[in-house]
């Protein structure tokens, strides 16, 4: 049997497949049958599911669809084999053609499969089909040549709703999971950038975190090879676990974060198109640059906005500014800037400031304050969680002009407030995360005594630089291995605390007076590792000499005077093609040469010379 992508996405335009009069076969007598509507984003898919006289119709559609689909089942099967329609839910998308459908089949062998919450509500089509109820029947359909297992998801939409899976082509009808926004609908999802399809549908229109993560828990009990939603676009086998793995990540039910109050829709009615935007603006982008400069022209609709600066404080209570001059990127603080000192002011301490700074008093709590700096004209926002007594954000509205300090002018910026204080967080967090993960990782590359690069890093970074080395044929790399002179006399003296910080100020020596792009790698012990691009050796013989004299020139101080430290170097210049290992016996084989020789010295090779048993220690 063919694959649906070998049936499917070879077609030579497979955009045009949705467009088409003919049904599609997506799996082993599993057909796609809906009908493609010009200009909407939002299309709905029916199947069919071939098998015979007891052929099953999976969530029929409406009546803009309806005839078209009849018309591609009966290049499948005669009308009157169809014997289960399954309404997956009750929305009219999905149940508005069934009493065109009981006309049309007039039979009394066809069954409505759905659940008893469904039923309550299509029994008032007055259909004639009898109800064949999925939580009545162990949740479980047995045809011709499969089994359909039925599975229950719950408030993702609808209280009732539930995906059918096959057991035989292991294909997973999954009604609004895994369905999109598709503005150039497509039948098959082609790449993982369709997510972003998935994305908006989901935050828009599952109700929260929670019950998505449920209904995917329940759906990932299944082997499921493919995926046919009721919107958007089928999802191929291997994209399945892309998609699964993203939603589980995903945020739901911002309108319900959107208002404290149940009723706070009713009172802001007028400004239900701009919240809208709003959120769409922060689910469609990422970048905070973005959804900035987007809420700039979205508020200006409300209010003569010149431009939009955000405060907010981190973790280490720090102040980030992101302002248009910027890029909206992040920039820590002054304490000067007028917002930085309202940032962690208490509510009550804030309402009370700005009911003295309006000569107007709206109706209700304030949501801004009214200042005038440089001549100018800002609106200061804070921004309060519905927990929370502190503000650790705020914004700064700069207006072109007054405006009409008013009980709408309120309402607008109490509309704003909790969206920006979403995004605005979103970004505080991906702003944590990075820095998180950046020590992260300095932390596994860092020696945490002396501050110098680690040997994994040194594998990493040193065999990159040999690559640039090997393909700039003009370039030249020296390798230089750095001992510190009889280094164990100090631990066995004074102890391996002083020992540590000899340690420490000799790193610190050598990483004052290299370049930012040499390498500085404690080897191992008291042995470090420079690796210096765009240098020659005898550049590097110059350089190696001046950190001895700067290493000699800092005596340790012990609890009996002064103790001079002297070290010992083997310097090698890179030969193109040659490999880390045997550029660093090389460069050991010259640092045992200066330690044979007397210590307290630099020792060069500058050709591949062989290394001689006579100074192997």
């Amino acid at each position: 049997m063919q694959t649906m992508e070998q049936r499917v996405i070879a077609d030579p335009a497979p955009q045009n497949i949705l467009a088409s009069d003919k049904p599609v076969e997506i799996a082993d007598r599993v057909w796609w049958v809906g009908h493609l509507i010009p200009d909407d984003n939002f299309q709905c898919h029916v199947y069919l599911i071939e098998q015979g006289t007891e052929s099953v119709l999976i969530d029929p559609g409406s009546m803009l669809t309806i005839e078209q689909t009849l018309k591609k089942v009966e290049q499948v099967i005669p009308l009157n084999h169809l014997k289960y329609i399954i309404c997956q839910h009750q929305d009219p998308d999905i149940t508005a053609s069934l009493p065109y459908l009981a006309k049309k089949l007039q039979s009394k062998d066809v069954h409505l499969v759905t659940h008893w919450r469904s039923q309550a509500l299509l029994k008032h089509y007055g259909l004639n089909f009898p109800f064949w109820l999925v939580d009545r029947h162990n949740w479980q359909l047995e045809l011709e040549d499969r089994m359909l297992n039925f599975v229950f998801t719950p408030y993702a939409h609808f209280p009732g709703a539930f995906c059918t899976f096959d057991g035989k082509t292991r294909v997973m009808f999954s009604s609004d999971l895994f369905g999109g926004f598709t503005e150039n609908p497509t039948l098959i999802a082609e790449d993982e950038a369709y997510f972003e399809c998935l994305r908006p549908f989901h935050e828009h229109y599952m109700p929260s975190r929670d019950i998505l993560q449920f209904a995917l828990t329940q759906l990932r009990q299944y082997p499921i090879r493919m995926i046919a939603p009721q919107h958007g676009s089928v999802i191929p086998e291997h994209l399945v676990d892309f998609m699964f793995n993203q939603l589980q990540q995903l945020d739901c039910g911002l309108y319900l974060l959107m208002q404290e109050q149940g009723h706070a829709f009713k009172k802001l009615s007028q400004l239900n198109q701009t919240l809208r935007d709003i959120t769409d603006t922060m689910l469609l982008y990422r970048d905070f640059k973005d959804i900035a400069s987007t809420l700039r022209n979205i508020i200006q609709r409300d209010l003569p906005v010149a431009s939009l600066e955000f405060f907010a404080l981190d973790s280490n209570d720090c102040c980030v500014s992101f302002l248009p001059k910027h890029r909206y990127l992040g920039h820590t603080c002054t304490q000067d800037c007028c917002p930085v000192k309202y940032l962690g002011i208490h509510k009550q301490d804030w309402l009370d400031e700005a009911e003295q700074d309006l000569n107007i008093q709206p109706a209700g709590t304030p949501a801004y304050s009214l200042k005038y700096e440089n001549n100018r004209l800002a609106l200061l926002v804070p921004l309060f969680g519905p927990k929370s007594q502190q503000a650790r954000q705020m914004v700064r509205i700069w207006l072109h002009y007054p405006t009409l300090q008013t009980d709408t002018l309120n309402r607008v910026i109490c509309s704003l407030t909790t969206p920006l204080q979403i995004a605005l967080e979103r970004e505080m967090i991906y702003r944590e995360i990075e820095k998180n993960r950046n020590e992260a990782y300095q932390r596994s590359i860092r020696d945490p005594l002396t501050g110098c690069f680690t040997r994994y890093y040194m594998e990493e970074a040193v065999s990159r630089l040999f690559a640039l080395h090997d393909r700039e044929k003009d370039s030249c790399l020296s390798v230089v291995m750095i001992d510190i002179d009889y280094f164990k006399r100090i631990n066995d003296t004074w102890g391996h605390t002083l020992g540590d910080e000899a340690l420490q100020q000799i790193a610190l020596t050598l990483r004052d007076n290299i370049r930012d792009s040499d390498i500085l790698v404690r080897y191992g012990g008291e042995e470090f590792l420079l690796c210096m691009p765009l240098c020659s050796l005898d550049e590097a013989r110059k350089k190696v000499e001046k950190l001895r004299e700067l290493i000699s020139a800092q005596p340790l101080a012990t609890p009996t005077g002064d103790h001079k430290i002297t070290a010992s170097a083997g310097a090698v210049e890179r030969q193109r093609g040659e490999s880390l290992e045997h550029a660093l016996r090389r460069a050991d084989y010259a640092l045992y040469k200066a330690k044979y020789n007397g210590r307290d010295r630099l020792c060069v090779i500058e050709d591949l010379e062989l290394i001689s048993k006579e100074f192997i220690v």
